[in-house]
């Protein structure tokens, strides 16, 4: 595994847009997905690459999904703090 130091992306939304983007090797392109997040500049960066099989969804779905799942299990919630880490929240 690499030694080398992995830059991090400004984000102070935690649910920030993310898209896929196509991705290419020496100039050919291959079957994996650029997963890009929308920095606090404003600017698309990639920040992961995955298979053609990764599922991903918006971030407002899966905070509406959340949301949902909250009113319906029948107790009262109150938000404290929110915390995405891109797979919970």
């Amino acid at each position: 595994m690499g030694s080398g130091r992995r830059n991090r992306v400004q984000v102070s939304n935690p649910l920030t847009p993310v898209r896929t983007s196509a991705v290419s090797v020496n100039g050919s392109s291959v079957d994996h997905i650029g997963i890009e997040i929308l920095n606090d500049g404003g600017d698309w960066e990639c920040v992961s690459i995955r298979s053609p099989e990764y599922q991903l969804i918006p971030n407002s779905l899966a905070l509406e999904a959340g949301n949902e799942i909250l009113r319906k299990s029948g107790m009262q919630w109150k938000e404290v703090k929110r915390i995405w880490t891109g797979k919970f929240l």
